[in-house]
């Protein structure tokens, strides 16, 4: 019996339990990013805009410009979104660059990285799209692209 109630205790306190509970963790915002008021600057983007969906619709810059391991994607979340963005960067596959989320109206004006890279060295921006109310997935879209020396 006493061998029983001991593996009982280890089962329970190993966290092996039947009732486990999963804790999301809501994801926060990018403290970097600025409010876009200026109607200029938003201007220079307008034609240029990548549209996902009609909810879904931002700017990045293609080529983004490398200097002191800070990576200048110009990006840019529309203020009509429907859902909450954010930026990653790969280099071969491996994250080296992560926002956090950017708000809509927002700009991003680079995102720090985690390697040395060198200029037309090949990358991956990765947006990711996050539902305003329950952060379940809007959709995710990969740009392929390349590094140029600032």
């Amino acid at each position: 019996l006493a061998i029983l109630i001991i593996l009982m205790l280890m089962l329970i306190f190993s966290g092996i339990g039947i009732y486990r509970k999963k804790v999301f963790i809501k994801p926060g915002f990018d403290k970097h990013a600025i409010l876009l008021k200026s109607k200029d600057k938003k201007k220079k983007f307008e034609d240029k805009y990548i549209e996902i969906t009609k909810d879904y619709i931002f700017y990045i810059n293609p080529t983004p410009k490398l200097k002191d391991k800070k990576l200048y994607i110009n990006f840019y979340s529309k203020k009509t979104n429907k859902v909450y963005l954010k930026v990653r960067i790969y280099h071969d596959d491996e994250i080296i660059g992560e926002s956090k989320l950017i708000k809509n109206d927002y700009y991003l004006d680079y995102i720090k990285v985690n390697k040395k890279l060198k200029s037309k060295e090949k990358i991956t921006m990765e947006i990711v799209a996050y539902e305003k109310d329950t952060y379940t997935s809007g959709g995710n879209v990969k740009l392929n692209s390349f590094v140029k020396w600032r």
